[in-house]
């Protein structure tokens, strides 16, 4: 008796979703966190793809009008990325990219826009460059959501960076702006992936939650419809006896009032008999 009250008082009580203010996300296991920022990546390589597919393609054509040359590492390193970026997307239009592989083709992504932007350093040998390897910078902590994958690029730029800027001309070594300006890029992608991994973490929290709380409500939609069911065949049950029980009940007035009738009749037809005859008289 208490559960159906309780049950009724579930029912009666709105539903309120895990995104309510006040609520902490709960925690998030490994591989759901994994499993998570695969299909998310998964989803957006296509965006993606193009885009820098295209945006490599038309920075091939401006080099090779500036060079003159098709041959020139910068160009030619372009042109081919732009090939392995649309080849790519058409691995992903075709569905023959798992969810699982989604991180290790950004990873590759990040890879090719890091060894252009790096690459026209080292042959240019302008310190100006450096802008391009902050945009990579900024983007590479806005795009990838793998700690581990981000620390690892990060920590591959300096690296080269620093190796340009040694090996280069006195210019770019005697130019501090640039690696102020590039630490400072540093903190902020940082900031950025970081942000960015939290938002996304508390979103597939809250996600994964509403959907316990819907799978959870649905059971229990199921188990109720289930007791209602069983509580009406239960009263068919009880009012097919009722049913029973009257028409044995009517059957049997019938019955009696039938077979009673010819004795009383009879009982009758004797009393009155008696009752005209001198010596009742």
């Amino acid at each position: 008796m208490n559960n159906q009250a309780t049950s009724a008082t579930s029912l009666t009580q709105p539903f309120k979703p895990y995104t309510q203010a006040g609520h902490a996300a709960p925690p998030l296991q490994s591989n759901d966190l994994k499993a998570a920022i695969n299909r998310e990546v998964h989803e957006s390589l296509p965006f993606f793809l193009s885009a820098l597919g295209g945006l490599f393609l038309i920075y091939s054509l401006t080099e090779w009008q500036q060079v003159g040359s098709f041959v020139g590492p910068v160009v030619l390193t372009a042109f081919v990325s732009s090939i392995g970026l649309f080849a790519l997307l058409l691995l992903r239009q075709q569905m023959r990219l798992q969810v699982s592989q989604a991180n290790g083709v950004a990873l590759l992504v990040g890879i090719l826009m890091g060894v252009n932007v790096l690459l026209r350093l080292f042959v240019y040998e302008n310190i100006a460059d450096t802008a391009y390897v902050v945009l990579y910078l900024m983007a590479v902590g806005a795009l990838i959501l793998s700690t581990r994958w981000i620390v690892w690029l990060l920590g591959l730029t300096a690296a080269v960076w620093i190796t340009a800027v040694i090996s280069s001309s006195p210019e770019l070594m005697s130019s501090s702006y640039y690696g102020v300006l590039l630490a400072l890029t540093y903190i902020a992608a940082i900031m950025i992936h970081a942000i960015r991994r939290r938002s996304f973490t508390y979103a597939e929290s809250v996600r994964l939650e509403n959907e316990r709380l819907v799978t959870k409500m649905r059971q229990f939609n199921k188990r109720l419809e289930a007791e209602v069911q069983e509580r009406t065949a239960e009263l068919k049950r009880t009012n097919a006896e009722l049913e029973r029980l009257d028409k044995t009940r009517s059957d049997f007035i019938t019955i009696a009032s039938h077979e009673l009738r010819t004795p009383l009749t009879i009982i009758n037809m004797h009393n009155q008999m008696l009752s005209d005859t001198n010596e009742v008289k």
